[in-house]
């Protein structure tokens, strides 16, 4: 899992966010834990595939990959504290990663170096 883990780790720096998000179904306030990654929808529905396969391996739950309307963009993403929780316990941070995005220390040696470039 740690080849998986470290593949992941580098599409979330590069196309994915970490959030913990307030909304308000039905009148009522709620936290949501999200991890999302967004690819082009014509570009990289098949990559979205292997990027799901990659979530499944980690965190042993599909993800939902959905198409945004009027946009050529597509969510690959997890909802679940436990799954937030954990990649920040792995050192990563929650977004906006602007100007603050660190790859972990742990994914800077070898194997695991070239495994979050790949991503």
């Amino acid at each position: 899992m740690d080849t998986e883990l470290a593949e992941l780790v580098g599409v979330l720096l590069g196309d994915g966010s970490i959030g913990i998000y307030k909304s308000w179904p039905h009148g009522r306030e709620k936290t949501q834990f999200r991890i999302k990654v967004t690819l082009n929808s014509e570009k990289d529905s098949q990559y979205a595939r292997y990027v799901a396969a990659l979530f499944l391996c980690v965190f042993h739950r599909a993800p939902i990959i959905r198409k945004r309307k009027s946009e050529k963009a597509l969510d690959v993403y997890l909802l679940g504290k436990q799954n937030v929780e954990f990649l920040l316990a792995q050192g990563m941070s929650l977004s906006p990663k602007w100007g603050r995005a660190v790859v972990p220390e742990r994914f800077l040696r070898p194997p695991l170096d070239k495994l979050v470039i790949r991503g």
